[in-house]
């Protein structure tokens, strides 16, 4: 299965494509505030370095959320058009569950996070279960004393958000507090293409237009009694 892969959720950027499980074409960096201009430009280049084209595809997937709102309409909006125009089936994947899988393998549970700004952050808890990681505590919008309230035990942080409150969760947890090298904090699309692969082969919902992102908490700014995406409410 080919499957193009975007991430815009936070201030990093990346997209992939991949066949199979085969990384072809990968671009990863840190853009904030310029996804709009560079997404599109970055599919085309990622075809071209394949020698691909849209017509090569079998699937789509996205981050979904949680993240940057403005990132998520963006990467949505993208990833919707270009699978709505082919008939493909588009795979939404929550953030942290991507970013969860970057995590490296071990017995530890594992603690997925992204700095939600105002003072949150957005986190989910996964354990390790027959080889893989299953969701424990769900994602979650939470201020650092509710976030630091839930540890215990021996942990593996992963994520921005981790590394933003990383004196805390040491003067939480001490030498159980254990963290992912630096580069894994940043989501890349070849895991995002992975694991919208496995949705998709699970039989999982895959109809662009249905899609709506899980933005955890309400967004920052909208209009009164407007959605800020279709597939959400007001």
């Amino acid at each position: 299965m080919r499957i193009l892969a975007l991430d815009t959720a936070t201030d990093s950027f990346s997209a992939a494509l991949v066949d199979d499980g085969r990384l072809e074409a990968e671009v990863t960096g840190v853009a904030p505030r310029s996804h709009s201009s560079g997404l599109l430009p970055a599919v085309d280049w990622l075809l071209a370095k394949a020698g691909r084209s849209l017509e090569d595809l079998d699937a789509l997937a996205v981050t979904k959320g949680p993240g940057s709102f403005t990132g998520i309409r963006i990467g949505m909006a993208v990833a919707k058009g270009l699978a709505m125009a082919r008939g493909l089936p588009l795979a939404g994947v929550n953030t942290l569950d991507a970013l969860a899988m970057q995590a490296p393998a071990g017995p530890l549970p594992v603690w997925a996070a992204l700095d939600a700004r105002r003072g949150q952050v957005y986190a989910a808890r996964y354990a390790p279960r027959d080889g893989r990681l299953a969701r424990d505590l769900p994602p979650s919008a939470m201020d650092p004393e509710t976030w630091l309230a839930h540890m215990t035990g021996p942990c593996l942080f992963i994520g921005g958000g981790a590394a933003t409150f990383r004196e805390a969760i040491l003067a939480r947890l001490g030498k159980d507090a254990w963290f992912a090298p630096p580069s894994a904090d940043v989501l890349r699309a070849h895991t995002l293409a992975l694991a919208g692969e496995q949705a998709l082969l699970r039989g999982e919902p895959a109809d662009p237009a249905a899609l709506a992102p899980e933005y955890i908490r309400p967004p920052d700014a909208r209009l009164p009694g407007i959605a800020p995406f279709p597939g959400t409410t007001a």
